[in-house]
């Protein structure tokens, strides 16, 4: 999360967020030797993108082959011209321990706010459940056998409604002021909104500081399933740029 230091000077902040379940009750779904395309609709834009990925709570580790990001077209499409590969400290792979983050390395590419983003992870090792946000209200893309991350179409097996180890993408921005960060249970991470719809609180928040202030402010979602916890709005600060 992040501001700018308002001098016009580009900063990092969050453009997009989800938390990452403590629970399994993830469907039987084989996600070994194939590409999970995962979409995540941003709040501002920016000139540099990086992706976070988190194990967070869990207990499993998992080897990320290949990574991307792109701004998605329909389905699993990309836009062509905006694919880029994804690399962690240098290097096109990672192994996400159990209950740790990685931050990619920041990419050059130009992302407009309320866009689509499409980040691709091909999964060469994983020994028991993802981590995940079981209820994203978003239809996310699971492909055949094989690396399909630089793909701009990707064929597409199966799909799911969760997103697997995403919890963050940051953007550069010289325009942006901070980020709005949504506490709280299902209802906040939009518990029977429209999928694919974009509907849930959070967005709708987006949406009202956006005709109010412009693009100055993003917003995240960080919510439990089931949480007992009052929800609440934070105003986030200090952003971590990988690169």
């Amino acid at each position: 999360m992040g501001y700018t230091n308002g001098n016009g000077k580009p900063s990092w902040v969050s453009t997009w967020g989800a938390s990452i379940d403590d629970d399994y009750w993830f469907p039987q779904l084989t996600v070994t030797n194939r590409t999970v395309r995962e979409i995540a609709h941003i709040s501002v834009g920016g000139d540099k993108v990086q992706v976070r990925l988190s194990s967070l709570p869990s207990d499993v580790p998992v080897v990320i082959g290949a990574a991307s990001v792109g701004v998605r077209d329909s389905n699993a499409d990309i836009v062509t011209g905006t694919l880029r590969k994804l690399k962690f400290g240098g290097k096109k792979s990672c192994a996400i321990l159990p209950g740790t983050t990685v931050i990619s390395d920041a990419v050059e590419l130009k992302v407009e706010a309320g866009e689509d983003l499409a980040v691709s992870l091909y999964l060469t090792s994983l020994d028991g459940p993802p981590a995940y946000h079981a209820l994203a209200w978003q239809t996310n893309y699971v492909s055949p056998p094989g690396n399909f991350t630089m793909s701009l179409s990707m064929p597409v097996a199966e799909t799911m409604t969760s997103w697997l180890w995403l919890s963050g993408i940051d953007v550069r921005t010289r325009q942006n002021e901070g980020c709005v960060v949504c506490f709280g249970d299902s209802l906040t991470e939009g518990n029977n909104s429209t999928m694919d719809a974009n509907n849930r609180y959070p967005d709708e928040l987006f949406r009202l500081l956006w005709a109010d202030f412009g693009s100055r402010f993003g917003s995240s979602i960080r919510d439990k399933w089931g949480s007992r916890d009052k929800p609440q709005s934070l105003w986030a600060r200090n952003a971590a740029p990988a690169g």
